[in-house]
């Protein structure tokens, strides 16, 4: 059938990659781009999470947690007993706020009331606004309980 041929495409595709890609990132490494790319990277991410943290500070401080990572893009946020992360998700959502919930890390749902945040990629003012309207979502969760 078809599969079968997709997939034996697929395999050559992974098991092998382009000469000219090869060469490329050989070149790339070999000027020590990588190390001035990453360290780019890191103090953008830096920065990145310092905002984060500085809006969790300004909104989330009285009733949740947080880590405070010394590396990654991730924070997680752990909230009040009694929230569920997955239900407040649409709610999320619908102020244009996403996460991903504490339940997906967790066999036995003890998570459920935390979150993960991502800041990868989201300019600090964008950040601050988010963490805002995140902000409202919890709150408002809170006061149906």
């Amino acid at each position: 059938g078809l599969i079968p041929r997709i997939t034996t495409l697929r395999e050559s595709f992974d098991l092998e990659s382009s000469t000219l890609y090869q060469r490329a990132v050989a070149e790339y490494l070999g000027r020590g781009r990588l190390e001035a790319h990453l360290a780019a990277l890191s103090g953008a991410h830096g920065a990145r999470c310092a905002t984060m943290l500085g809006a969790l500070d300004a909104h989330l401080s009285d009733i949740a947690r947080w880590s405070r990572p010394q590396g990654g893009v991730f924070l997680w946020v752990s909230l009040p007993d009694g929230l569920d992360t997955t239900e407040m998700f649409n709610q999320a959502i619908q102020k244009k706020v996403a996460y991903i919930p504490g339940g997906a890390f967790s066999v036995h749902g003890s998570t459920r009331n935390a979150l993960r945040l991502n800041f990868s990629n989201v300019r600090p003012e964008a950040i601050r606004e988010g963490v805002a309207r995140l902000s409202e979502v919890i709150r408002g969760a809170l006061g149906s309980l």
